[in-house]
């Protein structure tokens, strides 16, 4: 997995994180599987943030959200996209 804190923007909710669902955009360069455990290190993503994966060729987009949080480490489960 080749994580790039880079790609990883946040949309929403900067300022107080985990008083709500913050988002974030993520672009897969790399074209990872992003269930990995763990694969997002970054202090501010917290259970229930939801993450916009953007495919490396921009093409598509997968909603994945926050499951669980360890040591800064997240990992993201498949979320339900908005029609």
């Amino acid at each position: 997995m080749a994580y790039n804190q880079e790609n990883l923007t946040i949309m929403t909710n900067n300022v107080k994180s985990g008083v709500v669902p913050a988002v974030y955009a993520y672009w897969n360069e790399d074209d990872d599987t992003m269930t990995g455990a763990g694969l997002l290190v970054d202090n501010r993503l917290v259970v229930g943030d939801q993450v916009w994966v953007i495919a490396d060729d921009y093409t598509a987009q997968v909603l994945y959200n926050v499951a669980s949080v360890s040591s800064g480490a997240a990992t993201l489960q498949a979320s339900t996209t908005p029609a």
